[in-house]
């Protein structure tokens, strides 16, 4: 009996390279998944922002206080009324929307979403920066927190937006 031993290298050579083949492919899909499902809540956010808020009422809390605003006094206090979310693909570029103040100016802004979907990082075109926690989000209502600190004093803003 003899063995071909060309014959059997070739099996074996052709085995090894389907399994690294499949390892490969595993690999890609893996890291595809990955990639896929970061970017997946944050568009998901962007797309839940998407359209015109109507700032409903606001808290402010600052040294262990706080104060509720409704609607009137919140947007006098904030200089906000509205703020739009324009449409946006998260992977293409930075998102940009505009803001009308309560004294009806409208000032334009970009924004990003990180990859968990809940926090939104706000550049006005002044290029200040805001990063607002996302507290709840539903259809027609959202809520966010702003921390800014001045002189060692943190100030916590939670604004409620309604869907317009």
């Amino acid at each position: 009996m003899q063995v071909n031993r060309k014959g059997c290298f070739f099996l074996f050579s052709y085995k090894f390279i389907n399994d690294i083949m499949k390892q490969i492919i595993m690999s890609a899909a893996a890291v595809a998944l990955f990639f896929s499902s970061c970017t997946k809540d944050n568009q998901k956010l962007a797309n839940d922002l998407e359209g015109t808020w109507v700032l409903s009422s606001a808290s402010v809390a600052q040294a262990g206080q706080t104060t509720n605003l409704n609607q009137e006094e919140a947007q006098l206090a904030l200089n906000m009324k509205e703020i739009t979310f324009d449409d946006c693909k998260v992977k293409k570029d930075d998102c940009t929307g505009s803001v009308i103040g309560s004294d009806d100016q409208s000032s334009a802004f970009s924004y990003t979403v990180n990859d968990e979907g809940d926090q939104v990082t706000i550049t006005d075109d002044e290029g200040d920066v805001t990063v607002a926690n996302v507290i709840s989000r539903e259809d027609d209502a959202v809520s966010m927190s702003l921390d800014a600190s001045e002189g060692g004093v943190t100030t916590t803003v939670t604004l409620n937006v309604t869907r317009k």
